[in-house]
């Protein structure tokens, strides 16, 4: 019988409430910079390399891939935005 190996990293625990803090920061590239992260899991590569062309119609273009922004995200969004 096979068997796939299983990655041994466990990501390490993170601070909620400072997480949650910087979603409702006042400053809204951080609270942007931060949804992207907590809600689609972008690296922060992903994050420093995006460009305001990679966002059209609610939906995130990263590499081939088409990801759907989360309603909470695309209002951090809009607030930057503005």
């Amino acid at each position: 019988m096979t068997f796939t190996q299983v990655n041994g990293n466990n990501p390490m625990p993170l601070d909620t409430a400072l997480i949650h803090e910087k979603l409702t920061s006042p400053h809204p590239v951080i609270a942007m910079a931060v949804s992207l992260v907590a809600f689609h899991a972008l690296t922060a590569k992903q994050v420093s390399e995006l460009l305001v062309s990679d966002i059209v119609d609610g939906r995130l273009n990263l590499v081939g891939r088409s990801i759907p922004l989360d309603a909470a995200v695309r209002e951090r969004l809009a607030r930057w935005l503005d």
